[in-house]
């Protein structure tokens, strides 16, 4: 823990993403197709105001604090993330990554 950051901040990856763009990299790190589509309008209707605000609205939130301080993700794209956290390969067309992805922690400071 380092001393010299206090207060909140915001523990998101430096590259945000849509929700699209997210269910698409999650799909392909797990070699399997993203099918399920939902209009806006059916979550609306269904979930009421919990399925607007999670997840038909976003934030653009970024780690502001952390990049300021120094911090250096590990993986700042989500498609070596994802392949990290779900232990997948690199896919035909992706490039492997330059290190183990396997003993890559996901975060690490300067």
């Amino acid at each position: 823990m380092r001393k010299d950051i206090d207060g909140p901040i915001n523990a998101t990856a430096p590259e945000p993403v849509r929700n699209t763009e997210f269910t698409q990299a999650l799909a392909q790190a797990l070699h399997r197709p993203a099918m399920m589509k939902f209009p806006a309008r059916i979550l609306t209707t269904l979930l009421g105001e919990m399925g607007r605000e999670t997840m038909v609205s976003g934030q653009h939130v970024l780690p502001t604090r952390l990049l300021n301080h120094g911090f250096r993700f590990t993986h700042p794209a989500l498609a070596p993330a994802l392949r990290v956290i779900t232990g997948a390969k690199p896919g035909r067309a992706e490039r492997p990554d330059q290190e183990n992805p396997a003993q890559t922690p996901l975060l690490r400071s300067k």
